[in-house]
C-alpha cells in the first residue's frame, strides 16, 4: 500500500521498478519486464501512456471500446477495471505466458475509489479482488492513493484479499505522520 499525497511522486514509483531490469532497445527477455496499471481514469491513463511514449519508454492505454491487444505486452500497460477483468483481457494477456514470465508488478491506482466510491463509481474497481485470483501469486501488487487513511486501507486490504501482511508506505498528515512503515 503506498499512501503519498497529489504530486508526491506515486506515479514515478509505479514505474521504478522497471529501470532495474529496462534498457532502450535491447529485445533480451530479461529486459522486457511488465508493468500492468490499473486506473479508473481513462484521461490520466491516456496521458501517462503518451508521456511515457514521448520519453522513449513502450507504453499503452487500453480501455472503452479500444480492443487493440496487438503489441500488448510492453513495458507498461494502462488499464481500465473494465478491460482487466473481462474475459479477452484475461485470455490475450493475463493467460500469455509472456505476460506471466515478465510481469514484475500490479499496480491499482486511486484505491481509495475501491471503498469510497466503490460500485457507485465504477462497478468492476469493486470487483478487483477477481484480478488477484488471475495472475500468479508471485507478482507483488502495489495499491496506490492519494487518500488512504487506516480504515480505508484496511477495507481495501480486506476487500482485495491481500491479507494482513501488507506493507504500508505513507506520507500523509493522518495521525501527525511524516514518514510511516508498517510491516
Amino acid at each position: 500500500m503506498y499512501d503519498v499525497p497529489t504530486g508526491g511522486g506515486k506515479t514515478l514509483a509505479f514505474y521504478y521498478p522497471l529501470f532495474y531490469h529496462w534498457e532502450p532497445g535491447n529485445i533480451d527477455s530479461e529486459c522486457q519486464k511488465i508493468i500492468l496499471v490499473i486506473s479508473p481514469l481513462t484521461a490520466l491513463m491516456d496521458s501517462q501512456a503518451k508521456d511515457l511514449l514521448d520519453r522513449g519508454i513502450p507504453a499503452k492505454a487500453l480501455h472503452g471500446d479500444n480492443s487493440n491487444y496487438e503489441d500488448l505486452l510492453q513495458v507498461l500497460i494502462f488499464v481500465s477495471p473494465e478491460k482487466v477483468l473481462s474475459s479477452e483481457f484475461h485470455e490475450k494477456v493475463l493467460r500469455n505466458s509472456v505476460f506471466r514470465t515478465n510481469c514484475i508488478s500490479v499496480v491499482i491506482d486511486e484505491g481509495h475509489c475501491i471503498i469510497e466510491w466503490g460500485p457507485d463509481f465504477r462497478n468492476d474497481y469493486d470487483q478487483l479482488a477477481k484480478l488477484c485470483g488471475r495472475i500468479p501469486s508471485t507478482i507483488p501488487i502495489l495499491v496506490a492513493s492519494a487518500t488512504m487513511p487506516d480504515d480505508i486501507r484496511q477495507s481495501i486490504q480486506f476487500k482485495l484479499r491481500l491479507g494482513n501482511d501488507c506493507v504500508h508506505v505513507a506520507d500523509t498528515p493522518y495521525k501527525n505522520a511524516q514518514i510511516r512503515l508498517i510491516l
